[in-house]
């Protein structure tokens, strides 16, 4: 197998990318994270907000709900890197390929679940050994299987700067929902414990919002860092997938 390229991975250049991208994009990108990850997401907790009222565990419920936004990040990062780097004008590429993204979204989150319940390190092996397995399966037509030992392969000797993006975007996506928090509580009325889980549309609508904007967010993370892990690992290129991410 070919050696990984001692060069360090450039957060700040990942990050510079993914915002790039987002302001070239920006329609498409959140179109995508509403469809696939913010209105399904919301609407399965919307559902078991009934399952709490009448005495579900709330753990129980937040880790369905953590488990398929899982899936919805890697379904949604798949989709773009099929519509923009494959230089598509539409998600034909993404969605021919969505019984896969589905499949490796299963099992990424699946093991990331797993890994969750044996305490933090054996997840952070994972989160990051699968980090861009989801954008493997659009752009290199790989198999199931194939896919995660590609993503394996390409976060070779790079996994704590991957590592630092997942916990700086953790630490957003906690700081997000912090304010969403204080600008809902006064109008709600309900709790910070109880403010996810709430039936009342003021909140739904937030977080919907909020959702929307974080699959959004970590699918551009996800598709900026395949293609600098590919450029570490191949050399650099001279296709659509530099013009997307210069």
């Amino acid at each position: 197998m070919e050696q990984a390229d001692a060069r360090p991975l450039k957060i700040g250049g990942i990050l510079r990318r993914t915002f790039a991208m987002i302001g070239q994009f920006p329609l498409k990108i959140f179109g995508v994270a509403f469809l696939v990850g913010g209105l399904p997401t919301r609407s399965v907790y919307y559902a078991v907000s009934v399952q709490i009222a009448h005495g579900w565990p709330r753990s129980l419920v937040s880790f369905e709900t953590a488990f398929l936004s899982e899936i919805c990040e890697t379904i949604a990062a798949g989709l773009l890197i099929g519509s923009l780097i494959r230089n598509e004008t539409g998600m034909t590429s993404g969605l021919r390929r969505l019984p896969q993204l589905i499949a490796v979204g299963f099992l990424k989150a699946l093991g990331c679940m797993l890994a969750a319940a044996a305490f933090l390190i054996p997840y952070f092996f994972v989160a990051t050994r699968w980090s861009v397995v989801g954008a493997v399966v659009a752009n290199e037509d790989t198999g199931i299987n194939a896919a995660f030992g590609r993503s394996s392969e390409l976060t070779e000797g790079v996994r704590l700067g991957i590592l630092g993006l997942l916990i700086l975007s953790g630490v957003g996506q906690i700081l997000l929902f912090l304010l969403s928090v204080a600008l809902l509580a006064p109008i709600t009325g309900v709790s910070v414990a109880m403010q996810d889980f709430t039936l009342q549309p003021a909140a739904f609508s937030m977080q919907l919002l909020l959702e929307t904007l974080t699959t959004g967010f970590l699918a551009a993370l996800q598709c900026a860092l395949y293609a600098a892990l590919k450029e570490r690992r191949d050399g650099p290129r001279t296709d659509h997938l530099t013009e997307i991410f210069a």
